[in-house]
């Protein structure tokens, strides 16, 4: 009964974990973190934290191009071609250096990887303005949501 008892649990376990990670059916593989990381990043801060677990350019084009995003009011659901979804909600952004913070509810923003933390990709949406990607030299004045990839 024990050994039973250990065995659910451990499948279990294993299940939890890997369901906090969704298989959107994309061409490369990529499984996409349900939820965010809690709280902004600063590009450097983001990639000393969470590193290469944070999408490259292309993971986010690929997620732009083979999904379809639907804006729901509070952020965009990103239904892959397999029917299975996450939620990339409308969190906003902080400018860093001024300790200032705008747009929860009407913008969102998130990094992608890149060696130079001083310069590099996002993906950005607001509530009038569909996904995309866009080149940014101010990383190190803004702070984004960071939603993670395996």
């Amino acid at each position: 009964m024990k050994k039973l008892f250990i065995s659910a649990l451990m499948c279990f376990m294993a299940f939890t974990l890997n369901a906090q990670y969704v298989d959107l059916g994309l061409p490369s593989g990529t499984k996409w973190k349900s939820t965010n990381e809690e709280g902004f990043y600063t590009c450097k801060q983001a990639m000393e934290k969470f590193g290469r677990n944070i999408p490259q350019k292309n993971q986010w084009e690929e997620l732009l191009d083979y999904c379809s995003w639907t804006w729901t009011g509070r952020g965009y659901k990103v239904i892959g071609p397999n029917n299975r979804s996450i939620f990339l909600p409308a969190a906003g952004m902080s400018y860093y250096v001024r300790n200032e913070f705008y747009g929860e509810g009407t913008c969102g923003a998130y990094y992608a990887f890149t060696a130079n933390p001083s310069y590099g990709w996002c993906m950005g949406f607001d509530k009038d303005m569909e996904p995309q990607m866009f080149s940014t030299d101010d990383f190190g004045k803004k702070a984004f949501s960071t939603r993670l990839v395996q």
